[in-house]
């Protein structure tokens, strides 16, 4: 059965599958490596914003192109609407 609110996933493999919500609900082990990369991100995107002479601040790059090494050709369009969601995610704590 699905989490509330979440459909569940045929991965490639026609294995069903229901989405973690939530860091927390990882093993610690993946916890660990969610966090490392979450970070690496964050770092990433807090780079492209620099202080402009004015004391305002600009951004400098794309914030899209963080995702040039990523993969998007994956068979299920839900794979890439999982990884949309957890920049959006990631936006909403910086």
């Amino acid at each position: 059965m699905a989490a509330k609110g979440r459909s569940n996933i045929v991965d490639e493999n026609g294995e069903e599958y229901t989405p973690i919500d939530k860091p927390e609900d990882l093993p610690e082990a993946h916890q660990r490596c969610y966090a490392e990369i979450v970070d690496e991100l964050r770092a990433k995107v807090l780079a492209m914003y620099g202080r402009s002479r004015h004391g305002g601040v600009k951004i400098r790059g794309v914030p899209s192109s963080l995702l040039d090494e990523v993969d998007l050709m994956t068979p299920s369009q839900r794979h890439t609407d999982m990884l949309h969601e957890e920049i959006i995610g990631l936006r909403r704590t910086l």
